[in-house]
């Protein structure tokens, strides 16, 4: 093991090897061995640089996000009529009643008379969309009919099936169709017009008020 030494003195002159520098050993001088013991801080020896310390952890400043209030919407509910006339809210038509399908037959039977009646309106889609309806209420109000209050609307589905082959068959026209619809809407509306403004439906059930 070497080390590396900057200056040896004896008495009369200055021993320098390697640029200054001698090995770890002994040096004769003047017929006596000395031994060469180290010297710090040598003007040969370059100068201690501390290294910089660097925070390899990144310094982030918290962040606050503002906080804001929710707010809150009031929900609606649609609107429906009741015996005063008055509007109320919260309120469910007495979907559950025969007689209310029986009411939107009425309204469906209109729609579809208007396309069956004006060459300018005889939409092949909108005339299916309302006979297939007109089908389904007609077979609603039977199954909600417990107690066979209305023996008269049995025959309903079959009547309006029958409408449905005429018009799409051609056998009868389209102004024969409108007809056979409004004599079946005109037996049901006068009665079943005021069904969602009564205090109480036939049923018992999704009364209005």
């Amino acid at each position: 093991m070497y080390h590396k030494y900057s200056q040896i003195f004896d008495n009369s002159s200055l021993i320098q090897n390697n640029a200054g520098f001698v090995d770890y050993g002994t040096l004769p001088v003047n017929n006596q061995v000395f031994y060469v013991a180290p010297q710090e801080n040598s003007a040969m020896d370059p100068p201690d640089i501390p290294s910089p310390v660097v925070n390899s952890e990144p310094t982030t400043e918290p962040t606050t996000q503002p906080t804001t209030e929710p707010t809150t919407q009031p929900m609606r509910s649609e609107p429906t009529l009741q015996g005063s006339g008055k509007v109320m809210d919260g309120k469910m038509l007495p979907v559950l009643d025969t007689q209310f399908n029986l009411r939107e037959i009425c309204k469906q039977c209109i729609l579809c008379e208007d396309h069956l009646s004006h060459q300018e309106k005889m939409c092949r889609d909108c005339i299916m969309k309302h006979l297939l309806a007109l089908e389904g209420l007609a077979e609603e109000a039977i199954t909600l009919d417990k107690d066979s209050k209305y023996p008269d609307i049995v025959s309903l589905p079959s009547d309006f099936r029958d409408i449905q082959r005429f018009w799409f068959s051609g056998e009868k026209t389209p102004h024969e169709c409108s007809q056979a619809l409004r004599k079946i809407r005109k037996k049901l509306m006068e009665t079943t017009f005021p069904v969602i403004f009564e205090a109480s439906c036939s049923t018992g059930a999704c009364m209005t008020k």
